[in-house]
Order: structure tokens, then sequence, then C-alpha cells
């Protein structure tokens, strides 16, 4: 054997040894309201102002679509300009159809509805419920105000903890 390939596999060893723990996670937000006319919806990816009815489903699994402009063909689309920031005071979306046109929202209150965390077999699920007022301004139109239902997941995992439900 030469030395060499000794060397590269003592080291490759070396590494898996000392490894630490993997750690993985899936985070997913958003938030869904309806006034008169229309209903709001964005997630991590979309923004979407659609018609009040009919209903785009359940926020629990709009938080999971990727493009929300595939749910309705009617609504108006928007993409997030910052999916890593989660929930924050201002946040802005760019239209799908247009990239110089923008929608703001500006948060005017939030409140935590409910908090639920538990370990599934590794994994630590969190789910927190907001209820939070939005003003947002649609290009050429006054600014409103609605309330929306939101909501932000989390399943994280640390290697090395053992499966237990609770």
């Amino acid at each position: 054997m030469k030395p060499t390939f000794l060397v590269c596999g003592c080291t490759a060893l070396a590494i898996v040894g000392f490894a630490t723990e993997a750690s993985a996670a899936l985070w997913q937000w958003g938030c869904l309201g309806t006034s008169a006319d229309e209903q709001i919806v964005f997630n991590r990816g979309t923004l979407i102002v659609a018609p009040a009815k009919p209903s785009l489903g359940e926020l629990k699994d709009l938080i999971r679509v990727d493009d929300l402009s595939t749910k309705s063909e009617d609504a108006e689309a928007y993409n997030v300009d910052d999916d890593n920031s989660g929930f924050q005071k201002k946040m802005s979306f760019t239209s799908q159809d247009n990239s110089k046109v923008k929608l703001i929202v500006t948060e005017k209150s939030s409140t935590r509805v409910s908090h639920y965390s538990h370990l599934v077999c590794g994994h630590d699920e969190i789910t927190d419920i907001y209820r939070k007022v939005y003003r947002y301004e649609l290009p050429k139109a006054p600014a409103r105000t609605i309330t929306l239902q939101c909501v932000e997941y989390q399943l994280t995992t640390t290697g090395g903890r053992p499966c237990v439900s609770n």
C-alpha cells in the first residue's frame, strides 16, 4: 500500500471520528386574511391578492406552496424580496408581472395566539399562531388595513437524540 493512500485513509477516519452532531431544519411561515372583496395570502416565497371567493384553502397548507400564484388565476402575484428574514415589521414584495412594481406590508400589531412545541422522533416541532394587523398599499390604490392569521412552523433536528414522542 502506498503511503499516500494510508495518509488519506487515516485523515478520512479522523474527520469522521471528530465530526459534530448534524442538524437540519424546515422553516415555513405565512399569513392569510380576507376582507369583503379580496383575500391576501403570503408565505416565504409569494404574496397574492385574490378575489375573496372561492377560498384558497387552509393556511397550514398554503405555507407549503412554493408559488401561491398557482392557487388562483385571478390573483395579483408578488415575490417576496427577502425569504430568509421571516416576519419583519416591514416586508417588501415585487410584482411577478412588472419588477418595478412593489408592494410593502407594514405590521401595525401582532399577538401570539398559541405556541406548540414538542419532540417527535428526535425532531423539535414548533408551531406559533399569530393574529397580525398589517397596513398594505397596492399600486394605484389607497392604503388598506387587514387582519391576518399567521403561522410560523419549524421542524428541527439534532443528530444523536433518541426517537421519543411526547
